[in-house]
């Protein structure tokens, strides 16, 4: 069993196959996914020095583990070249182990508009390589999910659930049982954010819910607004479960309702974190709306994307050394944390491997 180690992972993630990997789990080869100074994305597998034949892949099981991060464009090619450098040097299964799968929001035509189905597209770009099977989580919607079965099979793509992760870090800050539910969607019977709502209940063994409608406002594609609530949330700690964020607008949205609901408290979980210009401050802020308050009170991310946790010490940072921003994002280092998704796809890839 051999691992790719790629250019964009999380600490946690390469720390956490490191670790197996000096445990005899299995076998880290050496190669490097990076760019020239041009820009062009590029990706090798080198020779080991020290292990003739190291480059002997004819018949080996190879999982080449790349997140993305920005630019998204690069991330997702180099991964691409790695498929293909290995697929060329004969390997037999390619598995493509990808925490953050890149352009899944890409994931339908429009009336009266030829827009590209990244989504699609990615999923067969990287089955034309020649990778076999796919490892990833929370891919945004049933269709982005049904593309990757269509291109390589039900059987060959594991999507991880992450459910399991958030409910342990409920367990280990939160006192009471919360009231749990997806910043929206609630409109639509088969909406993944309603599935994963459901999915932390169960996980945590509680039934409480609220439900939020919501509308998008004309023009701007990342603006939202609540057009209805449902769920007795007064004096209860609610938890807001979602796959990614991008501006943050959605999550503030949610959370202000079920505060101006009564809400005590509002934690919001996320598998993706995007985070796009100032929305890890805008998240963690103070809310006039809100008389001064958090509207979030605890924010919590999965390291799928490796810039989460640069961005997180960029905002500590800069509310130690600008009290007007402290003021405003209070307790950042206690209000923002970073789940570590490691170990979870070290066990995703060795069950994997056991089966091919």
């Amino acid at each position: 069993m051999k691992v790719i180690l790629g250019s964009a992972l999380s600490i946690g993630l390469r720390n956490a196959f490191n670790a197996a990997s000096a445990n005899g789990a299995f076998e880290l080869l050496n190669a490097s996914l990076s760019t020239f100074p041009s820009s062009e994305s590029f990706a090798e597998i080198i020779e080991d020095s020290a292990a003739p034949n190291s480059l002997a892949l004819q018949g080996q099981n190879i999982t080449i583990l790349q997140s993305m991060t920005g630019p998204i464009d690069v991330s997702a090619m180099q991964l691409i070249f790695a498929v293909k450098n290995a697929h060329d040097l004969g390997a037999k299964n390619i598995i493509a182990a990808v925490p953050f799968m890149p352009y899944n929001r890409q994931d339908r035509s429009f009336d009266g508009r030829l827009c590209s189905i990244g989504s699609k597209y990615y999923a067969e770009m990287l089955k034309n390589a020649g990778a076999t099977h796919i490892i990833s989580s929370e891919m945004h919607s049933k269709a982005s999910e049904q593309f990757y079965m269509d291109a390589f099979g039900v059987n060959n793509v594991v999507l991880l659930q992450n459910a399991g992760l958030f409910a342990e870090d409920v367990k280990n800050n939160q006192t009471g049982d919360p009231v749990i539910g997806a910043p929206d969607g609630a409109d639509k019977p088969t909406d993944a954010g309603q599935r994963r709502a459901n999915e932390l209940r169960r996980a945590l063994g509680l039934s409480k819910k609220f439900k939020i409608w919501k509308t998008h406002q004309d023009g701007d594609v990342n603006a939202t607004a609540i057009k209805k609530f449902s769920g007795d949330v007064k004096g209860q700690d609610c938890v807001i479960i979602d796959d990614l964020t991008d501006s943050g607008g959605t999550l503030v949205n949610a959370a202000t309702t079920l505060k101006q609901k009564g809400a005590k408290s509002v934690t919001c979980y996320l598998s993706h974190g995007v985070l796009v210009g100032n929305a890890a401050e805008r998240l963690l802020s103070l809310s006039p709306a809100l008389n001064g308050a958090a509207a979030i009170d605890r924010l919590a991310i999965i390291d799928s994307i490796p810039s989460v946790a640069d961005k997180r010490d960029d905002l500590i940072k800069a509310c130690a050394n600008d009290a007007a921003l402290a003021a405003k994002c209070p307790d950042i280092a206690a209000r923002f944390a970073i789940i570590d998704s490691g170990q979870h796809y070290v066990d995703a890839v060795q069950k994997l491997n056991l089966k091919l």
